[in-house]
């Protein structure tokens, strides 16, 4: 008969929608997927950028108006540096944006293992609802068997 209570205290935490653990982890496991795939969409574009910084370096031309003498060092070094350190910023952001990667796909193989929790946990309430019907029908039939006995007995 306990048993019996537990599942019906089960069912009715489900009709009033209390999540349990597992939809809750779920729940928690899509919104970090959905916020991280939101979040590197706004990094698909860094290669086409790194690509077109690299091309604007290599046909950049200086100031034909320029004093070539001396300002041609200090046009290389400065463009050489500035060449180095966009170079360095864009593998930053290609490694920082491969461990996100790696995090998203860890959430994601969270969020699919509770997704198939939630749904265990689904049939097994579907069970345990059908154990309980199939339970109170046996004892309704056996209390009108009793009853009906009872006035056999009686008459």
């Amino acid at each position: 008969m306990a048993s019996l209570l537990e599942r019906l205290k089960y069912i009715i935490e489900d009709i009033f929608g209390k999540k349990t653990y597992a939809e809750s982890q779920r729940d928690k496991y899509k919104k970090v997927v959905r916020n991280l795939e939101k979040e590197l969409k706004k990094t698909d574009n860094l290669s086409d950028v790194m690509a077109q910084l690299a091309t604007d370096y290599n046909t950049m031309e200086m100031n034909p108006d320029s004093v070539q003498g001396k300002l041609s060092d200090t046009f290389v070094t400065k463009e050489s540096e500035n060449r180095e350190a966009v170079e360095k910023l864009g593998a930053d952001f290609k490694e920082i944006i491969a461990e996100v990667k790696s995090k998203l796909e860890f959430a994601r193989d969270e969020y699919n293992y509770w997704c198939d929790e939630a749904k265990r946990e689904d049939d097994e309430m579907k069970i345990y609802q059908q154990q309980y019907y199939e339970e109170e029908e046996r004892l309704r039939r056996e209390a009108a068997e009793e009853e009906a006995r009872r006035k056999r007995e009686a008459s």
